[in-house]
């Protein structure tokens, strides 16, 4: 017995040894954390922003819900859709090119150029 205690470190000589494995095991400890609290900062602020994101995505349809509700944009789309027009007021409907006529109608011009040249013509030209 007095041989093993002669191979063993008293307590003095093995207290540093104690006390710096107990020093790297809480520095290992806290790296992890400080690692994880970062990562789940990171996660907060990406959850946060993606959280505004909807929030203003979600305020244009609620804008977009309340215009598509009124009578402004049911009277638009009536016009554009069913080329429907208010009693009292004309409507004029152009053909586009390649477009034939309906009954009762005129041959549509096969003017070429754009449409702009189409209204110059129209305008400053005298025919």
């Amino acid at each position: 017995m007095k041989n093993l205690r002669a191979l063993l470190p008293t307590r003095s000589e093995a207290m540093p040894w104690l006390l710096g494995l107990f020093l790297v095991a809480l520095l290992v400890g806290n790296t992890r954390l400080l690692i994880r609290r970062q990562q789940i900062k990171t996660e907060v602020a990406e959850l946060n922003e993606k959280a505004t994101e909807l929030q203003r995505s979600n305020q244009q349809l609620q804008s977009l819900l309340s215009y598509v509700q009124t009578d402004t944009y049911t009277e638009e789309q009536a016009r554009v859709r069913f080329n429907l027009a208010k009693p009292g007021e004309k409507l004029f409907i152009l053909p586009q090119e390649g477009e034939e006529l309906a009954a009762g109608g005129e041959e549509p011009a096969t003017e070429s150029g754009s449409l702009i040249a189409k209204w110059w013509r129209f305008f400053f030209v005298k025919q």
